[in-house]
Protein backbone atom coordinates (compact mmCIF):
# COMPACT_ATOMS: atom_id res chain seq x y z
CA UNK A 1 0.00 0.00 0.00
CA UNK A 2 1.48 3.44 -0.99
CA UNK A 3 1.54 6.45 0.88
CA UNK A 4 1.15 10.28 0.87
CA UNK A 5 1.92 13.20 3.10
CA UNK A 6 -1.36 15.16 4.36
CA UNK A 7 -5.12 14.56 3.51
CA UNK A 8 -4.90 12.20 0.70
CA UNK A 9 -7.21 13.40 -2.77
CA UNK A 10 -7.57 10.01 -4.40
CA UNK A 11 -10.68 8.30 -6.39
CA UNK A 12 -12.52 6.68 -3.69
CA UNK A 13 -11.98 10.20 -1.51
CA UNK A 14 -12.98 12.36 -4.45
CA UNK A 15 -15.95 10.48 -4.87
CA UNK A 16 -17.18 9.63 -1.30
CA UNK A 17 -16.90 13.69 -0.89
CA UNK A 18 -18.64 14.79 -4.20
CA UNK A 19 -21.14 12.44 -4.15
CA UNK A 20 -19.94 10.18 -7.13
CA UNK A 21 -20.81 6.60 -5.72
CA UNK A 22 -22.70 4.15 -5.73
CA UNK A 23 -25.91 5.65 -3.71
CA UNK A 24 -26.89 3.22 -0.75
CA UNK A 25 -27.45 3.10 3.18
CA UNK A 26 -24.35 2.28 5.02
CA UNK A 27 -23.40 0.66 7.99
CA UNK A 28 -19.94 1.64 9.48
CA UNK A 29 -17.94 1.43 12.46
CA UNK A 30 -14.78 0.93 14.52
CA UNK A 31 -14.13 -0.49 17.81
CA UNK A 32 -12.44 1.62 21.18
CA UNK A 33 -8.94 -0.12 21.35
CA UNK A 34 -7.89 -0.39 17.59
CA UNK A 35 -5.06 -0.38 18.57
CA UNK A 36 -4.00 -2.95 20.86
CA UNK A 37 -3.95 -6.07 18.80
CA UNK A 38 -1.33 -4.61 16.56
CA UNK A 39 1.19 -3.32 19.51
CA UNK A 40 0.63 -6.51 21.61
CA UNK A 41 1.25 -8.63 18.42
CA UNK A 42 4.36 -7.10 17.87
CA UNK A 43 5.70 -6.13 21.05
CA UNK A 44 4.26 -7.94 24.51
CA UNK A 45 3.51 -10.96 22.45
CA UNK A 46 7.32 -11.28 21.43
CA UNK A 47 8.65 -10.48 24.64
CA UNK A 48 9.44 -6.87 23.83
CA UNK A 49 6.75 -4.61 25.57
CA UNK A 50 7.21 -0.72 24.89
CA UNK A 51 9.22 1.39 27.26
CA UNK A 52 8.53 4.75 28.06
CA UNK A 53 12.54 5.70 26.35
CA UNK A 54 10.87 3.83 23.38
CA UNK A 55 8.12 6.06 22.63
CA UNK A 56 9.05 8.77 21.03
CA UNK A 57 11.03 6.65 18.44
CA UNK A 58 8.02 4.43 18.04
CA UNK A 59 5.72 7.51 17.14
CA UNK A 60 8.19 8.39 14.86
CA UNK A 61 7.70 5.25 13.25
CA UNK A 62 4.34 6.58 11.98
CA UNK A 63 4.85 10.45 12.06
CA UNK A 64 6.81 12.57 9.34
CA UNK A 65 8.71 14.60 12.25
CA UNK A 66 9.47 15.92 15.49
CA UNK A 67 6.87 18.16 15.35
CA UNK A 68 4.28 16.06 14.59
CA UNK A 69 5.96 13.13 17.35
CA UNK A 70 5.70 16.21 20.05
CA UNK A 71 2.28 17.10 19.41
CA UNK A 72 1.02 13.55 19.86
CA UNK A 73 3.33 12.96 23.21
CA UNK A 74 1.29 15.86 24.46
CA UNK A 75 -2.23 14.43 23.10
CA UNK A 76 -1.30 10.75 24.24
CA UNK A 77 0.95 11.69 27.30
CA UNK A 78 2.62 8.37 28.80
CA UNK A 79 0.76 9.39 32.66
CA UNK A 80 -2.56 8.97 31.41
CA UNK A 81 -2.31 5.65 30.11
CA UNK A 82 -0.99 2.44 32.36
CA UNK A 83 2.20 1.72 29.82
CA UNK A 84 3.67 3.07 27.46
CA UNK A 85 2.30 0.27 24.70
CA UNK A 86 -1.05 1.56 25.76
CA UNK A 87 -0.41 5.39 24.86
CA UNK A 88 0.88 3.92 21.55
CA UNK A 89 -1.97 1.56 20.57
CA UNK A 90 -4.37 4.50 21.60
CA UNK A 91 -2.91 6.94 18.84
CA UNK A 92 -1.73 4.48 16.26
CA UNK A 93 -5.62 2.56 16.62
CA UNK A 94 -7.06 6.10 16.73
CA UNK A 95 -4.90 7.73 13.90
CA UNK A 96 -5.14 4.79 11.27
CA UNK A 97 -8.23 3.07 12.08
CA UNK A 98 -11.03 5.19 13.98
CA UNK A 99 -10.75 8.51 12.73
CA UNK A 100 -10.50 7.27 9.16
CA UNK A 101 -13.20 5.07 9.50
CA UNK A 102 -15.30 8.11 11.23
CA UNK A 103 -14.51 10.79 8.61
CA UNK A 104 -15.27 8.27 5.72
CA UNK A 105 -18.94 8.06 7.54
CA UNK A 106 -18.99 11.44 7.75
CA UNK A 107 -18.25 11.89 3.91
CA UNK A 108 -20.78 9.26 3.28
CA UNK A 109 -23.59 10.53 5.50
CA UNK A 110 -23.28 14.21 3.65
CA UNK A 111 -25.67 11.77 0.92
CA UNK A 112 -26.88 8.68 2.33
CA UNK A 113 -28.91 7.60 5.62
CA UNK A 114 -25.31 6.46 7.28
CA UNK A 115 -25.22 4.64 10.25
CA UNK A 116 -22.44 4.62 12.85
CA UNK A 117 -21.23 2.00 15.30
CA UNK A 118 -18.56 2.28 18.18
CA UNK A 119 -17.69 -1.41 20.16
CA UNK A 120 -16.81 -1.13 23.13
CA UNK A 121 -17.42 -4.45 25.08
CA UNK A 122 -13.50 -5.04 26.75
CA UNK A 123 -14.19 -8.90 27.19
CA UNK A 124 -14.33 -10.38 23.78
CA UNK A 125 -11.93 -13.39 23.48
CA UNK A 126 -8.96 -13.60 21.30
CA UNK A 127 -8.30 -17.00 19.58
CA UNK A 128 -4.27 -17.01 20.98
CA UNK A 129 -3.39 -16.07 24.96
CA UNK A 130 -2.74 -12.02 25.19
CA UNK A 131 0.34 -11.36 27.76
CA UNK A 132 -2.15 -8.19 28.59
CA UNK A 133 -5.66 -7.07 28.02
CA UNK A 134 -6.87 -5.97 24.40
CA UNK A 135 -9.55 -3.85 25.59
CA UNK A 136 -12.53 -3.55 22.10
CA UNK A 137 -9.91 -5.03 19.66
CA UNK A 138 -9.83 -4.57 15.90
CA UNK A 139 -12.19 -7.16 14.43
CA UNK A 140 -13.63 -7.91 18.43
CA UNK A 141 -17.24 -7.39 16.82
CA UNK A 142 -17.11 -9.99 13.73
CA UNK A 143 -17.53 -12.86 16.48
CA UNK A 144 -20.66 -11.53 17.93
CA UNK A 145 -22.16 -10.31 14.31
CA UNK A 146 -21.94 -14.19 13.10
CA UNK A 147 -22.48 -15.90 16.50
CA UNK A 148 -19.67 -17.55 16.95
CA UNK A 149 -16.77 -16.97 20.05
CA UNK A 150 -13.26 -16.83 18.48
CA UNK A 151 -10.68 -19.14 20.09
CA UNK A 152 -11.10 -22.05 21.82
CA UNK A 153 -14.75 -23.76 21.33
CA UNK A 154 -17.10 -22.41 24.70
CA UNK A 155 -20.22 -20.97 24.12
CA UNK A 156 -20.95 -17.09 24.41
CA UNK A 157 -21.27 -15.95 28.54
CA UNK A 158 -25.03 -14.72 28.91
CA UNK A 159 -23.62 -11.36 28.77
CA UNK A 160 -22.10 -12.14 25.20
CA UNK A 161 -25.52 -14.01 23.97
CA UNK A 162 -27.63 -10.74 24.25
CA UNK A 163 -25.01 -9.00 22.51
CA UNK A 164 -24.69 -11.08 19.85
CA UNK A 165 -28.39 -11.30 19.37
CA UNK A 166 -28.72 -7.58 19.66
CA UNK A 167 -26.01 -6.91 17.03
CA UNK A 168 -26.90 -10.05 14.97
CA UNK A 169 -30.59 -8.46 14.51
CA UNK A 170 -29.27 -4.55 13.89
CA UNK A 171 -27.13 -6.47 10.92
CA UNK A 172 -29.81 -8.31 9.37
CA UNK A 173 -32.75 -5.69 9.53
CA UNK A 174 -29.87 -3.76 7.74
CA UNK A 175 -29.62 -6.43 4.97
CA UNK A 176 -32.61 -6.41 4.27
CA UNK A 177 -34.61 -3.32 5.05
CA UNK A 178 -31.45 -0.81 4.93
CA UNK A 179 -32.20 0.50 8.07
CA UNK A 180 -31.03 -1.54 11.43
CA UNK A 181 -33.87 -0.65 13.64
CA UNK A 182 -36.83 -2.67 14.33
CA UNK A 183 -39.17 -3.40 17.51
CA UNK A 184 -37.65 -3.65 20.60
CA UNK A 185 -34.14 -2.35 19.96
CA UNK A 186 -32.33 0.40 20.79
CA UNK A 187 -32.84 2.91 18.34
CA UNK A 188 -29.98 3.33 16.15
CA UNK A 189 -29.44 7.17 14.92
CA UNK A 190 -28.74 8.18 11.74
CA UNK A 191 -25.42 9.73 11.54
CA UNK A 192 -25.84 13.78 11.16
CA UNK A 193 -24.27 17.02 12.16
CA UNK A 194 -24.44 15.85 16.13
CA UNK A 195 -22.38 13.05 15.30
CA UNK A 196 -24.88 10.50 16.52
CA UNK A 197 -24.20 7.03 16.82
CA UNK A 198 -24.19 3.75 18.43
CA UNK A 199 -22.77 1.90 21.24
CA UNK A 200 -22.10 -1.39 20.95
CA UNK A 201 -21.36 -2.82 24.64
CA UNK A 202 -23.25 -4.85 27.62
CA UNK A 203 -25.32 -1.44 27.51
CA UNK A 204 -26.26 -0.38 24.12
CA UNK A 205 -27.45 3.05 23.81
CA UNK A 206 -26.67 6.32 21.45
CA UNK A 207 -24.29 8.44 21.63
CA UNK A 208 -22.80 11.42 20.25
CA UNK A 209 -19.19 12.40 19.25
CA UNK A 210 -16.93 8.77 18.87
CA UNK A 211 -13.51 9.49 19.61
CA UNK A 212 -14.32 13.38 18.64
CA UNK A 213 -11.40 15.10 20.37
CA UNK A 214 -8.88 12.45 18.93
CA UNK A 215 -10.26 12.33 15.57
CA UNK A 216 -9.93 16.44 15.41
CA UNK A 217 -6.30 16.05 17.15
CA UNK A 218 -5.36 13.78 13.59
CA UNK A 219 -7.92 15.88 11.55
CA UNK A 220 -5.35 18.77 12.49
CA UNK A 221 -2.38 16.69 11.91
CA UNK A 222 0.00 16.32 8.89
CA UNK A 223 0.97 12.97 8.94
CA UNK A 224 1.29 9.89 7.02
CA UNK A 225 -2.03 8.08 6.31
CA UNK A 226 -2.92 5.37 3.58
CA UNK A 227 -4.63 6.95 1.43
CA UNK A 228 -8.32 5.56 -0.30
CA UNK A 229 -7.86 3.90 -3.72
Amino acid sequence: MSFSLGTPVTSADAAFTSGSFNRVPVLIGSNRDEGTLFIVNARDRVGLPVTADEYPALLRDFLPGDAQVTQAMAFYPLASYPTPGAALSAAFGDGFLACPTIGTAHRLAAHEPTYLYQFEYPDAPFPLPSPVPLGAFHSAEIQYVFGKRAGPASPFTPVEQTLSAAIMGYWTRFAAMANPNGTGAVVWPVLDAGNRHLVLDTDIGAATGAKQAACDFWAGLDYLRPPLE
